[in-house]
């Protein structure tokens, strides 16, 4: 999803995207580190319980273009997640249209198979050493004698 995503975000006057599922959860971005992760996890919420109330009121929902004084948001909307795209005015919009159609292409497969795409932290075995061993027995000392 990461290389889609910078694929898509080296189009010239693209800022940065992401990719949310449809409860709002984010689950990439090519964002700069200037964003807030936790805003962009905001918007994700926002503009999924958006998508969700246009669907009831107009049906199906493909592709969304808020257009704003100083640049324009795209939302691609597929069926279990969405891709929004934040852009200057100066973004090519055909050619962001080419590029967001065959980054779809590419994210069907991914999507549609069910796959974990929220890492989670596989367990570790913890690996004994001299050093550890000996750190046991400071700690077991000390909390022997009081001092913790």
């Amino acid at each position: 999803m990461q290389s889609v995503l910078k694929d898509i975000t080296a189009i010239p006057g693209i800022i940065g995207g992401l990719i949310s599922d449809s409860n709002g959860a984010l689950l990439a971005h090519s964002f700069p580190q200037l964003f807030d992760l936790s805003d962009m996890q905001a918007i994700c919420g926002d503009v999924s319980n958006c998508l969700a109330g246009m669907q009831d009121a107009t049906g199906s929902i493909k592709l969304l273009d808020l257009r704003y004084d100083h640049g324009r948001v795209i939302v691609r909307q597929m069926p279990k997640y969405f891709l929004l795209l934040l852009c200057d005015l100066q973004a090519n919009l055909p050619l962001l249209l080419i590029s967001i159609n065959v980054s779809v292409n590419t994210l069907k497969p991914i999507m549609e198979t069910g796959m974990q795409l929220i890492p989670k932290a596989v367990p570790q075995q913890i690996k004994e050493d001299a050093g550890s061993k000996s750190l046991n027995k400071i700690v077991e000392a000390s909390i022997a004698s009081g001092m913790i």
